[in-house]
């Protein structure tokens, strides 16, 4: 190699790839800088940098604050605030506004003044001017100011605030963050500086232990917050029982007189009947995936019976945090409504990861110990020689490792997954972290629930998943074969339901109803090729609350000879319709793409035969009623009568436990491999649930909204695929559909 003549392919390749591989890991060095950065710095709560909202910069220079950042709302509307600003400091204010006399006791009127009035519409900085909480480590009292995942959490509830609709977030968290201080600090602060009067909360923990814990902190927070605050200068604050009772509480001074008019309500998922109910406008919710279903209640009775009493206005706030325990449950059908845009939800959700918690890291240098606990500044850590080429060695570890499936020496996981907790948003130090807090447990399945990575992980499975959650990731991360958004949302009708038209004159439509969406990613083009669309069904319910029916469409253009692509997804179809309607639908769908190969799933169509209500022949099952009208059907059997010798064509894929098995072996290879184009959110939901059950079936996890039809209908459509034809050009004067058995349950 020293020598130039004998340098060779190889040679460049090494040096080119030893280029790369310090590009890159000079690039994740930087971005782990960065990452660090926006955890430890750029959020100062008392001059309101790095704060949620819109911010205007306020300069009063005999204000303790001379520069800060405030909300606009507040600096532009608030009448007094505008005057100190224009009279350009408090001694011109009290003189030539208020025209009192200028002393100590009137400056710090003003000061108050002004401190309560930001309060009114910044909560982060009523959290650490006013209230204190127990700081975990040292167990002093410290002002309350928020943490990095605190900061996340509240950027959703201002979000809606700032919006004027109803506040109803639910948090599905890692454990040890302070989701629970963030939550009651949040509604106290609602009760404390936007309403005083009548604004009532109820905070329902899932056992009795957790709401002594609860009250303890609030009494703390008005132990220590000024009586200023809340208009009665000079007063001691205390939280008293409400007319005796044991679970509703007021405010008061130290002689027990009220201070506005505020009730707290603290009780249990165990004996939520006790709760006072009246006139609530807040309510908590702690741990919510803990609430056991019982003959005498069930966890949505229970939500309903205190959401039913609080009006749905501005400023209302309801909050659901929980660690996430298992994928079925009242929590996990909440927060997946919540977080999917496709169904209707007065909530919002937000995940916490492990990485997200600024305790959950270990410095790559032990020598600084816990930086966030002990106070040290980022930029110290930084800043200090030794944390380049301990920065360096960690980011080539982890570029060296990422897609190995071996684990790496030392360590319980393997390189291809810490390098998807990079890509997750991880850095170094959090991943540093897992790494050793892994080796300490023997199943990652309990970690998972202690410290997610994802809201996946978070809700633990209660089976053993059948496709690997990160190749899942993979492909949808993928900029070409993933998740994408789609060109067409609407549905496909035709000018009849039935027979010849329903299938020939069908046309698209941009309105979406009776829960049937079509979605499309590409459109069918003039290309005369045979075998080119695939159209697989997979059949459900007919009532709302039944499984879908879906119907996936598969492109397999690419897969002619010389082209060297892969099938892909272009369209699919997804709801509830009338089993004596849906060969139909299928049929147009299919014509539409270019009179595509239509596999229909046999073993539930079959068993409809006699059952459905037609105008025709009650006999024929759903297939056989579109076989005079569309004949490019998938054919599993062809069966010749031995007396007669007259042919009978078997249309349908029929399911049972061992072709269900054969497709879903043939899917996990399409998903390992990355096999074909998938762009539907939808599909990687259902994969990421689908599940090998302790009795040895397969589907989806137990819960409300799980399903696995869309895994199915795609299973089986790429099934049918791998064993057509390849796509061909269409000589001139042939016809653009081939005529061919697929195969027979002998051949499976």
């Amino acid at each position: 190699m020293a020598d130039g003549s004998n340098w060779t392919e190889a040679d460049s390749a090494a040096v080119w790839n030893g280029i790369k591989t310090i590009k890159a890991v000079a690039d994740l060095c930087k971005e782990n800088l960065r990452r660090n950065r926006e955890m430890f710095e750029g959020f100062n709560p008392v001059t309101g940098k790095g704060c949620p909202g819109e911010r205007v910069l306020v300069k009063i220079p005999d204000f303790p604050i001379k520069r800060q950042w405030m909300p606009r709302r507040v600096a532009e509307k608030n009448r007094e605030l505008k005057k100190i600003i224009k009279k350009g400091s408090i001694e011109k204010y009290i003189k030539e506004e208020l025209q009192w006399e200028y002393n100590e006791e009137h400056i710090m009127d003003v000061i108050y003044m002004i401190c309560c009035i930001r309060a009114e519409e910044d909560p982060a900085f009523a959290f650490i001017t006013f209230y204190k909480i127990q700081d975990k480590m040292s167990g002093q009292m410290r002002p309350f100011s928020l943490n990095y995942p605190q900061r996340l959490a509240l950027v959703e509830l201002e979000k809606m605030r700032e919006a004027r609709e109803p506040i109803r977030l639910i948090i599905l968290k890692a454990r040890q963050w302070g989701g629970s201080t963030l939550s009651e600090g949040y509604e106290k602060w609602m009760q404390d500086f936007r309403h005083p009067y009548g604004w009532n909360i109820v905070i329902l923990a899932h056992v009795q232990d957790a709401t002594k814990r609860i009250k303890a902190m609030f009494t703390k927070m008005l132990d220590f917050q000024p009586g200023w605050s809340l208009g009665v200068k000079g007063r001691r604050l205390k939280l008293s029982s409400y007319e005796g009772s044991k679970n509703d509480f007021i405010v008061t001074d130290k002689k027990g007189e009220e201070v506005g008019s505020r009730v707290i309500s603290v009780g249990s998922y165990e004996r939520y009947d006790s709760l006072r109910s009246a006139d609530l406008k807040c309510a908590h919710f702690s741990e919510v995936a803990y609430w056991k279903k019982t003959q005498e209640k069930e966890p949505e009775e229970v939500l309903s019976s205190i959401d039913g009493g609080i009006p749905s206005i501005a400023d209302t706030v309801e909050i659901m945090e929980s660690s996430g325990r298992s994928a079925a449950g009242f929590f996990h059908d909440m927060y997946q409504e919540a977080k999917d845009p496709d169904i209707p939800s007065a909530w919002r959700a937000i995940f916490i990861a492990f990485f997200q918690i600024e305790n959950d890291r270990k410095e790559l240098d032990t020598k600084w110990g816990n930086i966030w606990s002990d106070k040290i500044p980022w930029r110290k850590v930084e800043q200090d020689k030794g944390y380049v080429k301990l920065c360096l060695e960690f980011a080539l570890w982890l570029w060296e490792n990422r897609k190995s499936k071996q684990c790496p020496e030392g360590f319980r996981e393997t390189g291809e997954f810490f390098w998807s907790l990079w890509e997750k948003g991880a850095s170094f130090e959090a991943i540093n972290w897992y790494r050793y807090r892994r080796n300490a447990v023997r199943s990652h399945t309990y970690i998972a629930t202690e410290a997610p990575s994802d809201d996946v992980e978070a809700f633990r499975m209660s089976g053993k998943l059948v496709f690997d959650m990160y190749r899942i990731e993979a492909l949808e991360r993928h900029k070409k074969q993933g998740k994408q958004e789609p060109i067409f949302i609407g549905n496909i009708v035709s000018r009849t339901e039935k027979g010849e038209d329903a299938i020939y004159t069908a046309r698209l439509v941009e309105t979406v109803g009776d829960g049937q969406v079509l979605r499309i990613w590409a459109m069918p083009d003039c290309l005369k090729v045979s075998d080119r669309y695939v159209v697989s069904v997979d059949i459900g319910g007919r009532s709302q609350t039944s499984d879908f029916t879906v119907m996936t469409v598969i492109d397999r253009l690419g897969m002619m000879r010389g082209m060297g692509g892969k099938p892909k997804v272009v369209a699919r179809w997804r709801g509830h319709i009338r089993h004596d309607l849906l060969a139909w639908k299928a049929a147009a769908l299919a014509h539409f793409y270019g009179d595509a190969e239509l596999v229909i799933e046999s073993n539930t169509a079959d068993t409809k035969k006699n059952m459905i209500d037609t105008e025709g022949e009650h006999s024929l099952s759903i297939i056989d009623e579109i076989a005079d009208y569309y004949d490019n059907l998938y054919i599993r059997e062809t069966r010749v009568d031995e007396v007669t010798q007259k042919v009978t064509n078997v249309y349908g894929f029929q399911t049972n436990v061992l072709t269900k098995q054969l497709v879903i072996d043939n899917y996990i290879a399409y998903i390992d491999d990355q096999l074909y184009y998938e762009p539907d959110k939808q599909c990687y939901d259902e994969l990421r649930i689908y599940e090998r059950h302790d009795d040895g079936t397969l589907g989806n996890v137990e819960g409300q909204n799980n399903h696995d039809d869309v895994v199915m209908s795609t299973g089986i459509g790429l099934y049918v695929s791998q064993k057509m034809p390849l796509p061909a050009w269409i000589k001139k004067g042939k016809s653009r559909v081939a005529h061919y058995e697929i195969g027979t349950e002998a051949d499976v």
